[in-house]
């Protein structure tokens, strides 16, 4: 009882949850292909001072940070924090219109405590998490007719659409015997 989809029901679906799934196949179907996942260039690149330590991470994951589609590189030392200054030329374009450079200093943290390790690999689908979860639109947002449809057409294409990467449900049923109980019917 409730799970007959052919029973009258009402759907309701939480964008973010949609949106990041779609932005995690994105993203991991680029990783896993030949060109990579797309960058975009900032029109002004992004400073990030860093501490010594902080330093050290970063410059040992440069090369995975250029495989998730970003363009990191050495500016000179950094004058508050005696570590080095980092610019952010490029990120995936998916994050094109948001603030990256502490997502990415975060993300080269957990890299770089892995360098060398066989644990970095099981990372990667994390980070890629990350990364779509930043990517995509959070908390109460007014949306257009457009963007509000963008996320199902997607869902419709991929494998894997019914949960978020966080593993809550994108789309939630709720048959007419769970609406009637509500009420008492």
């Amino acid at each position: 009882p409730g799970d007959d989809v052919s029973e009258p029901g009402v759907y309701f679906r939480y964008t973010h949850s949609a949106a990041e799934r779609c932005a995690l196949e994105a993203l991991k179907w680029g990783y896993g292909g030949s060109n990579g996942i797309t960058r975009q260039l900032l029109l002004l690149p992004e400073k990030s001072e860093t501490t010594p330590g902080e330093r050290d991470a970063l410059k040992a994951s440069l090369g995975y940070l250029d495989i998730f589609g970003c363009e990191v590189i050495e500016f000179g030392p950094s004058a508050h924090l005696g570590g080095e200054t980092f610019l952010v030329k490029a990120v995936p374009t998916i994050l094109s219109a948001r603030g990256a450079a502490s997502l990415i200093s975060d993300i080269a943290e957990e890299l770089g405590a892995l360098k060398g390790s066989s644990l970095i690999e099981e990372k990667i689908e994390e980070v890629l998490m990350r990364i779509a979860c930043h990517s995509v639109i959070r908390g109460p947002s007014r949306l257009t007719d457009s963007e509000s449809r963008a996320p199902i057409r997607s869902l419709a294409t991929i494998a894997f659409a019914g949960h978020c990467p966080h593993g809550r449900p994108v789309i939630k049923r709720y048959s007419r015997s769970e609406i009637e109980r509500v009420f008492k019917r």
